[in-house]
């Protein structure tokens, strides 16, 4: 069987589960936490999009460009960088579908907020209660899996929780208190955020994402130069258009 068969195969990015699960949920903890690590995570994906996209067109470039030298070691070398494609084809490939799957936790997340009360665009009031909120969370399960690693609450909780407004104290010191330790390990092993199903793929109303993998072959009069700058703009305003889509509305 032929290398690239298997290579083809590899998922070297994260899976669905660790995607949803591991990514978003453990990062997030509540529902605006996973909804703004979701974001965080689609800003990545578009950076790291555009800056393969640019890197392809500059390897197909030089792949046409070398090519037109009429010697065997320009050949070689338009040879690597026309192998080159294959491997980051199918980076790009791996990396848009998790930009599609994030997509999607975000349209499902920001539903859900929305059908709990949250206004979007959120302003400042709304964003600095729900981060308020989220960070009590946060801490309060760091501190249980401390005490169940090392039977107390480590020193990052306590220096955390010594810098929070009062307010903030007032609610989370009360639940670290030893007299609490085995409620909130309980607390933490059945934690389980109030998430929303999150959409197939098929199913995200993600245009600006399919566009990314639907771009126009060039035509036998473009040279390879001008179809990879004819890309690298269109894949660069999908991007951009993805991820304030993210952001902006479902």
């Amino acid at each position: 069987m032929d290398i690239a068969a298997f290579l083809n195969e590899c998922q070297a990015h994260h899976s669905t589960l660790q995607l949803d699960s591991f990514v978003t949920i453990r990062e997030g903890m509540t529902v605006y936490g996973c909804y703004h690590q979701a974001l965080r995570e689609l800003n990545s994906r578009d950076s790291s999009i555009r800056g393969l996209v640019y890197q392809r067109a500059v390897s197909a470039f030089k792949a046409w460009a070398w090519g037109l030298i009429p010697f065997g070691i320009f050949k070689s070398v338009a040879t690597f960088h026309h192998e080159s494609l294959a491997a980051l084809d199918r980076e790009l490939s791996e990396m848009r579908g998790e930009q599609r799957r994030i997509y999607a936790q975000a349209c499902a997340l920001r539903r859900m907020l929305e059908s709990n009360g949250v206004k979007f665009p959120l302003d400042a009031e709304t964003r600095d209660r729900l981060d308020r909120e989220m960070w009590i969370t946060k801490l309060q399960a760091q501190a249980a899996v401390d005490l169940m690693v090392d039977g107390r609450i480590g020193r990052s909780v306590i220096e955390i929780s010594r810098a929070l407004p009062r307010d903030m104290k007032e609610r989370l010191l009360p639940m670290l208190d030893k007299a609490n330790h085995a409620g909130l390990i309980r607390w933490f092993m059945n934690y389980e955020p109030a998430m929303p199903r999150l959409f197939g793929i098929a199913e995200t109303r993600n245009a600006e994402c399919s566009e990314l993998s639907a771009l126009p072959s060039p035509s036998p009069d473009t040279s390879p130069m001008d179809a990879s700058t004819s890309r690298l703009k269109k894949c660069e305003h999908a991007c951009k258009s993805a991820s304030r889509a993210s952001i902006g509305g479902a």
